[in-house]
């Protein structure tokens, strides 16, 4: 058949135009299987799982197990009801957070009947179970973790040793040490020969590279892969006899334990959990220590002092150290001092990383203005009354360089708690624009003002979405919106009923009359008060030779002066040993050594560092807050100073012919005076003795004793060292106090 010269082509045409359809059609093809298959490393949205989270308080107990293993059941019936797991077939998740605690563990028993349970097949089946861990895990605990399908260890966590725990007073068993091995087997999560050193300090633990690829194995299992197929390389992770701590530095890609932030934020991006799909159980199990603390203001302002806030800081500290796991702070207030709540802040932030697991739940009935926010935010978790609001404007805004001292301790609260420090910094600067920024490829929100925004890696990544308002505060609902907190909770009592707890539990307080003495200490003015008087008694002290009643008024006033500062919180060994020391150097120029020397200007140096630390709570200032923080301790010390050189001038011309002027600021005395008052004190006169001679029975350096006709004295040189056995004579006597000299005269 021939085509009319109308539609008749040539055949090169014809093969151009036969070539681009092809390439059309496979450009089609392509475009349709990007749109049908998600980006890599992008959750699929019909994938996303739901999830419980249950949080369990250590240590598991034969007493409290049979109430545990009823909470993972009703869990596991909870998690059957998820609509997602008939829609897209993945079981959903059951997570079990266990917090820690450094000072009780675990019985075997009782986490082999919780292993036992999680491992069970009408388990397996409806979930997929995760453990988190955190902190230094050193009881069976882990047995737990090995008998659910994932583990997840929070930065910083150590494993083991296991065997050598306080959990058990009984050696390791061959039946515990199949269990373990079992539960190994079955998921694979940590290697075998990491548990049994963790087990069994005697193993030994090898990390080894085969031409298979990488291998952990035992002594013995290390010296028979040697006689056989042999190893290129080796690393010893523990020496036979020692005990074996698995730290999460030492995970790899060999081991299938991850490391995660025990953020929500963190497990729902990583385990791609549906927002609207993630549960909480609604209580914690296990023994639950609770405390509340009152953080309302009493005052017309709204505001926190420095004093309410540093006694809090000390009652949150007393409240960790005393066992107490569950920390409930009822806030309503509009602000404070805000180096005050940032420490209390840190206090709270860094509960968790000093060997025990503390919860931390913040309400707020009415407000919680500029930095009060901090307090909440600082928390664990956050609830709120309809009518609260968080954040916004207070009655003490910030200047833009107190904004700028504020935010590195903004920072690294904000990183304690993984949250951006950016929602730290709207809650106390009402101006700063804050966005919700998603992850593209992740799905994960976060929120970052420009400056946050701009420090990220993967910029093309996050794409802007909302902006948040927060010049008039944020209300419980935007609060939740940000996922920032859960339902609405009309009073702490309800707070407390939420999770468990007695609702009519009382905050910590201690007697009216005794806060009261101590919030009247907590003054700064007291303190600055008690530290002129005390370097004033010094001072005459220094002039009249022999404890009098100056000198122990001088002490007195010491003590109260580092009572003041223990209160606030800023004294610690160091300032109370420094000053100590330091007073004991001059009392020694001033009793023993004559003159003003070495030891005087010691301790002189000693006072004044121990007295400047004692006013801040670091040694060496990082940042420009505690820059000004130091200087401002520094020139309080100064001033008490200039003070009592004002004081003893002023007495000493207005009232120096009163008999309380010389009192007060009695007039210094000459050599001869001074010669004088030390014999009137003294308990024993040895003038007799004037130019005797006789030989050290010890070495003299500057004190030491002699013998003198068979009698024995205690004397100092006259600025030289004597050895024993040297012929002397007293060249001076003043009361008790003789000087000898080896110039025989």
């Amino acid at each position: 058949m021939t085509l009319s010269p109308l539609v008749q082509c040539p055949a090169s045409m014809t093969g151009i135009l036969t070539s681009r359809r092809l390439h059309t059609l496979l450009c089609l093809i392509s475009s349709l299987a990007l749109l049908s298959t998600p980006l890599q490393g992008q959750p699929n949205e019909d994938d996303r799982r739901g999830a419980l989270l249950l949080q369990v308080q250590l240590p598991i107990e034969l007493r409290s197990i049979d109430d545990l293993v009823q909470s993972v059941n009703h869990a596991v019936e909870q998690l059957q009801k998820i609509p997602a797991t008939a829609e897209n077939g993945q079981r959903p998740y059951l997570i079990l957070r266990f917090i820690n605690n450094a000072d009780r563990a675990s019985a075997y028993e009782a986490c082999n009947v919780l292993a036992q349970r999680l491992a069970h097949r009408d388990v397996t089946t409806s979930c997929e179970t995760v453990t988190l861990l955190s902190g230094s895990i050193q009881d069976h605990v882990l047995l737990v973790a090995l008998a659910s399908q994932q583990i997840y260890l929070a930065p910083a966590t150590t494993l083991g040793p296991i065997a050598t725990s306080k959990s058990d007073q009984q050696t390791l068993s061959q039946a515990m040490l199949d269990d373990y091995l079992r539960f190994t087997a079955a998921n694979q999560l940590l290697p075998k020969a990491i548990v049994l050193g963790l087990l069994d300090p005697a193993q030994g633990v090898y990390k080894l590279t085969t031409d298979q690829g990488i291998t952990y194995a035992t002594q013995q299992e290390r010296d028979e892969l040697s006689q056989s197929a042999g190893f290129t390389k080796e690393q010893t992770l523990s020496e036979p006899g020692s005990p074996f701590e698995l730290s999460t530095r030492q995970l790899d890609n060999s081991i299938n334990t991850r490391v995660l932030e025990q953020s929500d934020a963190a497990l729902k991006a990583k385990l791609n959990i549906a927002a609207d799909l993630f549960f909480k159980g609604a209580t914690t199990v296990g023994e639950i220590r609770p405390a509340l603390v009152d953080l309302v203001s009493r005052s017309t302002a709204g505001h926190l002092t420095a004093a309410d806030i540093n006694e809090k800081t000390k009652l949150v500290k007393y409240l960790s150290e005393t066992g107490h796991n569950w920390i409930g702070f009822n806030i309503d207030c509009s602000g404070g001092d805000y180096p005050s709540i940032l420490e209390l802040c840190n206090t709270i932030a860094e509960l968790n990383q000093r060997g025990r697991d503390v919860r931390t739940v913040a309400f707020i009935q009415n407000q919680a203005l500029e930095s009060a926010a901090l307090i909440a935010l600082a928390c664990d978790e956050i609830f709120l009354s309809k009518q609260a609001v968080i954040g916004g404007p207070g009655n003490q805004p910030l200047s833009a360089d107190e904004l700028i001292d504020i935010l590195p301790p903004l920072k690294k609260i904000s990183e304690d708690k993984h949250l951006t420090w950016s929602i730290f910094a709207a809650m106390i600067d009402p101006s700063l624009p804050v966005h919700v920024y998603r992850h593209r490829l992740t799905g994960v929100q976060q929120i970052f003002c420009m400056d946050q925004y701009n420090q990220q890696t993967e910029l093309e990544n996050w794409k802007k979405q909302t902006l948040i308002d927060g010049s008039d505060g944020f209300t419980q609902s935007e609060v939740q919106q940000l996922g920032l907190t859960n339902q609405p909770l009309a009073s702490m009592a309800e707070v407390l009923d939420h999770f468990g707890l007695n609702p009519t539990l009382e905050p910590h307080s201690k007697r009216p009359w005794i806060a009261a003495i101590e919030r009247f200490a907590m003054n700064p003015w007291f303190a600055s008060v008690m530290l002129t008087i005390g370097m004033y008694g010094l001072f005459i002290e220094m002039g009249t030779p022999g404890l009098s009643i100056p000198g122990i008024v001088a002490l007195l006033c010491f003590a109260l002066f580092l009572w003041s500062k223990e209160l606030n919180g800023t004294v610690d060994a160091l300032e109370v040993v420094l000053i100590v020391v330091g007073i004991l150097c001059l009392a020694v120029e001033i009793f023993i050594i004559p003159g003003f020397g070495i030891f005087g200007f010691s301790g002189l140096g000693l006072i004044f560092v121990g007295l400047v630390l004692a006013s801040q709570t670091f040694i060496i200032p990082q940042n420009s807050f505690q820059i000004d923080s130091m200087v401002d301790s520094v020139a309080t010390v100064i001033f008490s100073v200039l003070g009592v050189i004002v004081l003893y001038i002023g007495l000493t011309r207005t009232l120096s012919d009163t008999r309380l002027g010389h009192m007060l600021a009695p007039a210094r005395s000459d050599q001869q005076q001074q010669a004088d008052t030390q014999w009137n004190e003294s308990l024993v006169h040895w003038d007799h003795l004037m130019g005797s001679q006789g030989v050290t029975i010890t070495p003299l350096s500057p004190a030491g004793k002699i013998q003198i006709e068979g009698a024995i004295y205690d004397v100092i040189s006259d600025g030289k060292h004597v050895d024993s056995g040297s012929l002397i004579e007293v060249v001076e006597v003043t009361g008790s106090r003789m000087v000898v000299s080896t110039d025989i005269s």
